[in-house]
């Protein structure tokens, strides 16, 4: 269908579409959502054929393969572990073209069979905002600023919001070049080694394991107004924060990690809030009060100590941590009953 009559978006169509009346009297039915939902269980679940670690189910895809991701996938946390999505849109509102919506209806009246109206259910960066207690996959993507197809005015807004919504697990990246033509991060980033590095990044991680945001870095590139001569030529947001995989403690009274700079940093040390995610055993209800601290690696000496109170969302964020290529242990324990 896609091809003949338009994309659907990896959600669907109007109900109202090919019967002749006004799109504005029916609504945009996840028709495509629901069969890709299909396809995924049957392959995890039923087909008896595929031997799929269900903790270990990945996103990848460029263009509107990676518009899936942030239409798709962020929707999927128990499902998707992580991403890696290339000149992906993000806001499909943005499209002064009206390439997007033929078989929903354009009219801003029109809602989705979840509910929410069309300009709300193509916007990451609005969901993201709408949604701060969702642990989203771990995201790695890049942008082009002089993309045509996938506009560039849709980016810094996207990027202001997953940063203060505190949901980025992974890297934001742009670069120079339009939708098809110019570099990609491992071309252009001294903290990628090679292609390989770059594109298998992901599959370290598993979904029954808890990581970081981070959000307010230091050390984040500024991506400008939405005008493409505007801001940092290239640049991205959590280029140089990691963390180790194989040492966390997540139990319900206490959450370790150990974080660092990448060795290519620009500076020895840096600033950014932590705010940990997925969580597997931490209690993090509302209200909860925990204590914190930093331990600088390797000597493992404390630098910063504070307490802090879980907001209305259970979320648990550390504020200006100080992180450094040798690495900082950071501990949190939960206080109280």
């Amino acid at each position: 269908m896609a091809n003949l009559y338009g994309a659907s978006i990896w959600f669907g169509y109007n109900s109202n579409y090919g019967t002749q009346k006004p799109p504005t009297e029916g609504v945009a039915v996840n028709y495509t959502e629901r069969r890709v939902d299909w396809i995924i269980d049957w392959v995890l679940n039923r087909s008896g054929v595929f031997k799929i670690d269900p903790s270990r189910v990945y996103m990848k895809g460029g263009s509107m393969g990676g518009a899936a991701q942030w239409g798709y996938g962020i929707r999927r946390p128990n499902l998707f572990v992580a991403g890696q999505n290339a000149v992906p849109g993000v806001n499909l509102t943005f499209d002064p073209d009206r390439r997007h919506y033929p078989l929903w209806g354009y009219e801003s009246s029109i809602r989705t069979s979840d509910g929410v109206a069309l300009n709300e259910r193509v916007n990451a960066g609005a969901y993201a905002a709408a949604q701060p207690g969702a642990d989203f996959p771990i995201m790695l993507m890049f942008a082009r600023k002089g993309d045509a197809a996938i506009p560039w005015g849709q980016m810094p807004p996207f990027f202001s919001s997953m940063d203060a919504s505190r949901h980025l697990g992974g890297i934001l990246y742009w670069t120079q070049g339009d939708h098809v033509n110019g570099p990609s991060p491992h071309e252009v980033f001294s903290e990628w080694s090679s292609e390989e590095e770059y594109e298998d990044w992901i599959y370290q991680f598993v979904l029954n394991q808890t990581y970081p945001a981070f959000s307010r870095c230091s050390l984040n590139d500024g991506p400008g107004n939405g005008d493409p001569t505007n801001g940092d030529l290239q640049g991205g947001l959590n280029r140089f924060p990691r963390w180790d995989t194989a040492t966390i403690v997540d139990t319900p009274a206490h959450w370790e990690m150990t974080v660092r700079l990448h060795a290519a940093a620009p500076a020895s040390t840096a600033t950014a809030d932590i705010t940990p995610r997925r969580l597997q055993a931490l209690d993090h209800e509302p209200g909860a009060s925990y204590a914190w601290e930093n331990r600088q690696q390797p000597a493992d000496a404390v630098i910063q100590t504070g307490a802090i109170v879980a907001d209305s969302n259970g979320l648990i964020t550390l504020s200006n941590v100080v992180l450094s290529k040798a690495g900082n242990r950071i501990v949190i324990r939960r206080m109280g009953p």
